[in-house]
C-alpha cells in the first residue's frame, strides 16, 4: 500500500521489450540503500515489484495487463516518473490509502491556477467516474488528489 505522496521523481533508463513483458530501470538516487529485491514501489501510481537493483536505482518487469492499464507501456528512455516506497505499518498517512492497482489511464484536459491552488480537469472513462466519490480521494500518476 501507498499514500499517494510522491517521495521522489525518477528517470526511466535501459528500457527493453521482452515480448509481452517490458523491463526498465529507474534511476532514483534518493532510494539507494532503501530498496531490496521483491519490494513494492509505486511507479506513477502502479504497484511494481523490484526485480533487481542497479547503480542509483532499480529495475522492474511489467506484464501485459499492467502495460495496458498504466503509462508503463508509453515510457521511453528519459521518461520522468513519480515514485513512492511501500507504506510501512509505522508510517504516517499524509495522503490516502492507495493500493497501486491501476484501473485505467486518464487524461488531463485543462489546468487553471487559482492563487496557491490548481483546478485540474481530467477525462476518465465513465466506468471509473461512476465509482468516484465527490470530495473523496483519487490517485493520478501516484499523486493523492481530492475530487471536487
Amino acid at each position: 500500500m501507498f499514500t499517494g505522496i510522491v517521495q521522489a521523481v525518477g528517470t526511466v533508463v535501459d528500457l527493453v521489450d521482452l515480448g509481452s513483458t517490458r523491463r526498465f530501470s529507474v534511476q532514483v538516487p534518493e532510494f539507494v540503500g532503501q530498496l531490496s529485491l521483491g519490494d513494492s514501489v509505486s511507479v506513477d501510481g502502479a504497484c511494481l515489484t523490484v526485480a533487481g537493483l542497479v547503480d542509483a536505482g532499480f529495475f522492474v518487469d511489467v506484464i501485459g495487463p499492467t502495460l495496458d492499464r498504466t503509462l508503463a507501456g508509453t515510457y521511453q528512455e528519459g521518461s520522468i516518473v513519480n515514485l513512492e516506497r511501500a507504506l510501512r505499518m509505522c508510517d504516517g498517512i499524509s495522503g490516502h490509502i492507495v493500493q497501486g492497482h491501476v484501473d485505467t489511464v486518464g487524461y488531463l484536459e485543462s489546468s487553471i491556477k487559482t492563487g496557491n491552488s490548481w483546478i485540474l480537469d481530467f477525462n476518465i472513462p465513465s466506468s471509473v467516474l461512476s465509482e468516484t466519490i465527490n470530495h473523496g480521494s483519487i490517485a493520478l500518476n501516484g499523486v493523492s488528489l481530492t475530487v471536487s
